[in-house]
């Protein structure tokens, strides 16, 4: 390029960017810049959260009471499990053990994520695992996504490997958006068992040159949470 018309170009540069004329509806711009509502209640947040689970394909299923979130879990096992159930080590909801409830329930080929002892691999353990059942850090109601901060007992490919993924959780982990989310992980990131954070949007999903979209290719086929929306008790 000549130095002439590197001048010509850079001269170009300048006047459009100096314009003062803002080419675009600006109202519209400044609506569009925070669009959330204010002032949403628990319930809001709560319908908004289930409306984007739908939206992405995945299942939000309401319980008023551990005992009726467990049904609903073990029914859901009845229904799609074609092979081992893998639960997060120490997964707890209202102080009762989801791994103890499921296994008074009689679900079958049950199997604690506990660190392994020898040296044998996380995708060797849960390479044919039919579901994988974590508890969750935050739920974020404007995009339906699941915030999962890794450790000992909750590895990261728990949450991937198997063909489902079922997430546990109380609606008192709900929060509007990411925003809420970034300074409670700054506190996170100083623990000493920090190992990653996982924000999941619905199943996997990829699509190719055609732009067909095609589910569950690298990751769960599905999402499913199983949310506390009443008392523990």
């Amino acid at each position: 390029m000549s130095d002439r018309s590197r001048k010509e170009i850079l001269a170009k540069i300048r006047r459009i960017s100096s314009r003062r004329e803002f080419p675009y509806d600006r109202e519209a711009v400044e609506a569009s810049v925070d669009p959330r509502p204010k002032g949403r209640t628990l319930a809001d947040h709560v319908a908004l959260f289930c409306k984007r689970q739908q939206e992405l394909g995945g299942q939000v299923h309401e319980a008023a009471s551990v005992t009726e979130l467990v049904d609903a879990l073990v029914r859901r096992l009845s229904e799609i499990q074609d092979g081992p159930v893998w639960v997060e080590a120490g997964l707890e909801l209202g102080g009762e053990s989801i791994l103890d409830r499921l296994r008074s329930a009689g679900v079958p080929n049950l199997n604690e994520a506990t660190e392994p002892e020898d040296s044998t691999l996380w995708k060797q353990l849960l390479a044919d695992a039919s579901v994988g059942v974590t508890g969750a850090n935050w739920l974020l109601a404007e995009t339906g996504s699941v915030v999962l901060v890794h450790r000992p007992g909750r590895p990261r490919m728990l949450s991937l490997l198997p063909k489902h993924h079922f997430v546990v959780a109380s609606v008192s982990q709900l929060v509007p958006n990411l925003d809420e989310v970034i300074p409670l992980l700054e506190r996170v990131h100083a623990d000493a068992d920090f190992a990653a954070v996982t924000i999941v949007t619905g199943s996997s999903r990829t699509a190719d040159i055609e732009k067909i979209l095609i589910k569950g290719v690298h990751g769960p086929q599905n999402l499913e949470v199983f949310l506390l929306v009443g008392s523990p008790t």
